[in-house]
């Protein structure tokens, strides 16, 4: 069974930790300079959010500076034509994690993500293309940030915006012992596990799905969306319905320390982690986000299909 392409992301537990970064979207920069990772794979003709964490050299995220983003596509000889500039939308989303002191005590340890978002970028043609980031910091000072590659696909590896939903059949509480069976998740909602997807389409009901493994995430991104996720079902759950879905095998995680894609993760066709798309009420998808997404960002498009 295939696994899941790595995400080209940074993981950032906290601003003395090193940056981690998987895959070849990461551009050097010389010293004293910004080094710009794109938080997201999956880009496709016509209009994408493009998000994007901008890290200093000792690996501590650059934070609420003000940033504007050029898109120039790039023809096969090298040659770039400039097609867009966009201000970005800064968004960081705090996460938190158990702390085990030596005693035995133990607390929640609180951790923040960060990203930069383009939030309607429009890419006209497939191929790669250069993402030009500039702006200042939080104290006014000009930024020095590395060129950032990225390939457009002509369509989604997944369901594009505006696509019809899968039915899948998506494992829930009627269906184990125990929720710690279908989540790895510390404290789970169970109102994010009444539901089958087919179940939540027959109800011609705006639905968000959150594909992310909070224990087993490879982007570290998992438990802060999963986070945000619980928090809108809270604000939304008597009109919106909610799933939670692990994108890998619990069982294989678990007993085999093997990272499989879940068969629901399979049927969408993911290949990244984590995901969240948010359903208008006829079962298409109205909007979606790879990567770190920021409450706002969501509350706004699950906004946009409740009547």
């Amino acid at each position: 069974m295939r696994a899941i392409r790595h995400l080209t992301v940074l993981a950032i537990l906290s601003a003395s930790l090193a940056l981690t970064a998987c895959g070849a979207n990461a551009t050097p920069t010389p010293a004293g300079a910004v080094s710009s990772f794109a938080t997201a794979t999956d880009w496709v003709v016509g209009l994408n959010r493009f998000p994007f964490a901008l890290i200093r050299l000792d690996g501590s995220s650059l934070d609420d500076a003000s940033v504007t983003v050029r898109f120039y596509s790039r023809a096969a000889g090298g040659s770039e034509e400039l097609k867009s500039s966009h201000d970005t939308v800064f968004h960081q989303v705090e996460g938190s994690t158990d702390h085990f002191h030596p005693d035995g005590f133990t607390h929640d340890h609180p951790f923040f993500r960060s990203v930069y978002v383009a939030p309607q970028a429009q890419f006209d043609v497939p191929g790669i293309w250069i993402a030009r980031i500039e702006g200042t910091d939080a104290n006014g000072a000009s930024m020095t940030v590395g060129d950032l590659a990225f390939r457009v696909s002509e369509t989604s590896a997944t369901v594009p915006v505006g696509g019809a939903v899968p039915a899948i059949k998506n494992p829930t509480l009627r269906d184990v012992a125990n929720v710690s069976e279908i989540t790895s998740a510390d404290s789970p909602e169970p109102g994010l596990y009444q539901l089958t997807v087919a179940e939540a389409l027959e109800q011609s009901k705006p639905l968000v799905i959150a594909f992310a493994s909070p224990a087993f995430c490879v982007s570290a991104m998992c438990g802060p969306v999963t986070e945000v996720v619980v928090e809108q079902f809270k604000t939304y759950g008597s009109q919106v319905n909610f799933i939670h879905i692990e994108p890998w095998d619990i069982e294989a995680a678990r007993d085999k320390s093997r990272l499989e894609p879940s068969q629901a993760t399979l049927e969408w066709g993911l290949q990244t982690e984590p995901w969240v798309f948010v359903v208008d009420a006829e079962g298409n998808v109205s909007s979606r986000f790879e990567g770190l997404v920021g409450a706002s960002e969501l509350a706004a498009a699950i906004a946009e299909v409740v009547e």
